[in-house]
């Protein structure tokens, strides 16, 4: 595997760096060649992203909104929100580019977590997917590069070439074998889901993979699914249809059809981290429901309103992209939210999660770290629920960790020093 994906900070381990996503090469070609058969030219490409860049934001605004407390509803909203998002998907071209603007983004989102998930359960594989909202079939492409029965290409484990002539420059070869697992993938749109039938096909999933346009659609498969994912997507559904209660409704049908594992997977941001929050409530509420990932409890979430979590995964830029987003820069960070949920039925037929709890680490950092002379200050979501703010001194073990610790990382050990004062 050629993704390393937790972080951790600790006072008896070294700091492990995050390693960088490549876009398998076999996919980039797919995307390239979707981008041809649409012909998308350099102008075209430049003006259809463009469009889509405007109602991505849009739609992170409509989803910001629609889920505050203090929202009282209003049809101008509700009319511009499902505009916006029908532009993102409304010909074959803007499909097209689309993808190539967002697929390797949001496949390196699902790899961060599909790879946290197999770390934290490493006797599961799934046998079943549901993928709602599967647009161009990222999620299914990283499941598989996780879960699916493959041997890796040395090259695959090395970094790609990165000569600017070179046409593969940003990808990595991945051998895949036929997947062990059946998918079922929710898209509304024809003209996504076209890109997605390509993509999924290119990477050895065609013959195990079944479409459908909507998670209620007559003759689907009804059956629990192992693994159900929502991946960008229920931000999506909320804005289209104007109505908060829709996440609702969506969130109890998808847990509804997972037998083991919910994971959602949102924008980075307090857009996409109001969308998480507000699956986290609820599914809190249900039986059998346990906070897996990236949560270190399953109480209310501690965050303030105008608080977000959020993690990043830095990926490689294949040439397709950097045209898309007019820019020579050969790398980014995707910012993202997520959640993964698992049916605690699940934990009382043996396997790794049925034995004895670990010691929890003391908390995940929320911020970034607060440097002085002489100390650094942590800010944590805690694993017994709380927000914290702790000193580590110079003189204190760990202190060097302190200093080179990131947002999103995981703390192991409590600070000797007692907690701030402060307000979140």
């Amino acid at each position: 595997m050629f993704l390393l994906l937790r972080r951790t900070c600790s006072t008896t381990a070294a700091r492990v760096t995050q390693n960088e996503a490549y876009l398998p090469l076999v996919i980039s070609r797919k995307i390239e060649e979707i981008m041809r058969d649409a012909s998308l030219r350099s102008k075209r490409l430049v003006e259809c992203t463009e469009e889509l860049s405007s109602a991505l934001a849009k739609n992170t605004v409509h989803i910001k909104q629609l889920l505050s407390d203090e929202f009282q509803g209003g049809d101008n909203l509700l009319v511009d929100a499902k505009t916006a998002t029908d532009e993102l998907y409304s010909s074959a071209e803007k499909a097209a580019a689309y993808s190539s603007l967002r697929f390797p983004s949001t496949y390196a989102a699902n790899m961060h977590v599909f790879t946290r998930l197999a770390a934290l359960r490493p006797g599961f594989v799934p046998a079943s997917v549901l993928d709602f909202g599967s647009g161009s079939g990222a999620a299914i492409c990283a499941l598989q590069h996780v879960y699916g029965e493959r041997e890796a290409s040395p090259a695959a484990a090395r970094q790609p070439e990165t000569e600017p002539e070179s046409p593969d420059n940003g990808a990595a070869e991945a051998t895949t074998s036929p997947v062990a697992f059946d998918v079922l993938a929710v898209e509304r749109s024809s003209y996504m889901k076209a890109v997605g039938r390509k993509v999924v096909e290119s990477f050895g999933l065609g013959s195990r993979t079944s479409w459908a346009s909507s998670i209620d659609e007559d003759g689907i498969d009804t059956k629990a699914r192992d693994v159900v994912i929502a991946s960008y997507s229920l931000g999506e559904a909320v804005a289209c249809s104007g109505d908060k209660e829709e996440l609702d409704s969506l969130v109890e049908k998808l847990w509804a059809k997972s037998s083991k594992y919910l994971v959602i997977i949102e924008a980075g941001g307090a857009g996409g981290f109001s969308v998480i929050k507000a699956a986290r409530s609820l599914l809190l509420t249900k039986p059998h429901a346990k906070i897996l990932a990236p949560c270190l409890h399953s109480e209310t979430c501690p965050m303030a309103a105008k608080m977000f979590c959020s993690f990043g995964q830095h990926l490689d830029r294949p040439r397709f992209q950097r045209n898309a987003r007019q820019s020579t820069k050969g790398h980014e960070s995707e910012k993202f939210s997520y959640i993964v949920v698992e049916r605690a039925s699940n934990m009382e037929h043996g396997g790794a999660a049925a034995a004895a709890p670990e010691p929890r680490p003391w908390g995940r950092l929320i911020r970034p770290a607060l440097k002085n002379k002489r100390h650094v200050m942590l800010d944590v979501c805690a694993s017994n629920g709380t927000l914290e703010r702790r000193a580590v001194a110079k003189k204190d073990e760990g202190y060097k960790e302190a200093r080179k610790a990131q947002w999103g990382d995981v703390w192991e050990t409590v600070p000797r020093c007692k907690p701030s004062r402060v307000t979140f």
